[in-house]
């Protein structure tokens, strides 16, 4: 899957733009092309033009720049990887309008590949937990996007987030039972069941409203069908904390 690459915009996008992005967007219509057509030499003759600043401009409506483009697009992997050489650490880390980072383009869309060109760099390592204007991490924005080849892709790296998010009096934030319930209504049992015993305060925690992955799991009748045995454990491993943990505070 891909982002979308119609370069069309609205009224209230083009009043987000400043008249330094507006120019950008116009005048590197050739390299956004270039991107989406695949052309690498295209890209190279343009992004080595001594009078132009193509690594640094936005050359989208939502402030992308190349990397974000080609990233995006799920398949440039040959740009993706000169861009990732060519480009500064500064420009990589560039959040687009959004917010996120080419990692959170690549989460998106499910590019475990440019993911993987991406996190092979020492220094963008962090990006994992680099949240976009909406809060959420790459791996929740694979999570919202039913990216499950990414989840597992992304899960060894958010350890530390997922730790911290499991701590029970981290009122501030509830992305851990989030994530679970996105696993669970996107049917990805085996992935919520293995994160809910790594991570067992998640099985108790509710977001505001009372949701809970015991009542994601509880409303989705083919979770209790014959032969849905991956189902049944989450159902079982839910039920059974959420009976302890009302047996242990009354």
């Amino acid at each position: 899957m891909a982002l979308s690459v119609s370069r069309s915009t609205t009224l209230s996008e083009e009043d987000t733009l400043s008249e330094e992005d507006t120019n950008d967007f116009t005048e590197y219509q050739p390299l956004y092309e270039a991107i989406l057509q695949g052309n690498l030499e295209h890209v190279k003759t343009i992004c080595e033009d001594p009078n132009k600043h193509a690594l640094d401009a936005r050359i989208s409506i939502h402030l992308d720049t190349a990397l974000h483009v080609a990233v995006g697009t799920g398949k440039a992997h040959h740009i993706v990887e000169y861009l990732l050489i060519k480009m500064s650490r500064d420009q990589l880390v560039v959040e687009n309008a959004e917010g996120n980072t080419v990692l959170s383009v690549a989460a998106i869309v499910g590019n475990v590949q440019g993911a993987n060109m991406i996190l092979m760099k020492e220094e963008l390592v962090h990006l994992v937990g680099v949240r976009n204007k909406s809060g959420w991490i790459p791996l929740i924005e694979a999570a919202q996007h039913g990216q499950k080849e990414m989840i597992k892709y992304l899960l060894p790296f958010c350890g530390s987030y997922l730790k911290l998010a499991s701590v029970t009096d981290w009122e501030d934030d509830k992305s851990g039972v989030f994530f679970v319930n996105l696993l669970i209504t996107a049917g990805f049992y085996d992935l919520a069941l293995d994160v809910l015993e790594k991570y067992k305060s998640f099985a108790t925690m509710e977001l505001y409203g009372g949701d809970s992955p015991l009542s994601r799991i509880a409303a989705k009748p083919s979770a209790f069908s014959s032969g849905r045995r991956k189902e049944l454990k989450v159902w079982h491993y839910l039920y059974f904390s959420k009976g302890e943990h009302t047996f242990l505070t009354h």
